[in-house]
């Protein structure tokens, strides 16, 4: 049986009228995972043909962590994200899957980025962090 969890943050956010309010959001991130990597949970994750010859091969144990944010209700705001930012860091001992529209920028061994100009998210972010074998 698959099951599934959710936690949800809210608050209350006071604006002034006729004026500018800059926000900047920080998470520290909740991460779930599973053993053994599905094609739908690689579909969902753009797992790409590299990764998969590594899982197939018996490089990878099938463990993966998986990460979501939650970007769409963002393109209801009356304007666009002017700066977004994501650096996201993997483990040395992990591969990284995820689907994105845009650029992902690698930049170093273990660190991917992702900068947006005046954004309007068409989708959610989705990670998975999957375990490779020492």
């Amino acid at each position: 049986m698959r099951w599934q969890s959710q936690i949800i943050y809210s608050w209350t956010q006071s604006f002034k009228s006729n004026g500018m309010t800059k926000i900047s959001h920080q998470y520290q991130p909740l991460v779930g995972g599973s053993l053994g990597l599905g094609q739908e949970v690689a579909k969902a994750h753009c797992v790409d043909q590299n990764i998969q010859k590594d899982i197939d091969r018996g490089d990878s144990y099938g463990i993966y962590s998986g990460l979501s944010y939650i970007l769409k209700t963002g393109a209801n705001w009356a304007k666009s994200i002017e700066d977004f930012n994501v650096t996201i860091e993997r483990d040395a001992d992990e591969l990284l899957s995820l689907c994105w529209d845009g650029k992902v920028k690698k930049v170093s061994a273990t660190q991917f980025q992702i900068k947006e100009k005046n954004f309007k998210p068409k989708q959610d972010l989705n990670l998975i962090f999957i375990q490779r074998k020492n």
